[in-house]
């Protein structure tokens, strides 16, 4: 079971030792997000936010996959949601 090892990375993203993300591929394209207040920001503006075993139910689906990677604390948000930090999410750029 997956959920046990994803509650240690939001604990320990949680406590600042990391940032959390989970990047992959739903629904035929390549998403990722970023963990927060205990929900996953994803990488396109103004969509909700998702808790882990939502994330967990869409990588469940034929086709679909999601990998959750701590990152060092800080670089988040370059690795999750917006690799060139300019300020235009991932999910807008590349629909």
């Amino acid at each position: 079971m997956v959920a046990p090892r994803i509650q240690l990375l939001e604990q320990r993203a949680a406590a600042g030792d990391c940032d959390l993300v989970a990047k992959g591929r739903i629904g035929g394209r390549e998403r990722g997000f970023l963990y927060a207040n205990g929900r996953f920001t994803p990488d396109e503006q103004g969509k909700p936010t998702v808790s882990d075993a939502s994330l967990r139910a869409l990588a469940s689906k034929p086709g679909n996959a999601v990998t959750f990677t701590c990152v060092p604390p800080g670089s988040g948000v370059r690795i999750g949601i917006d690799r060139d930090l300019d300020g235009i999410l991932d999910g807008d750029e590349h629909p």
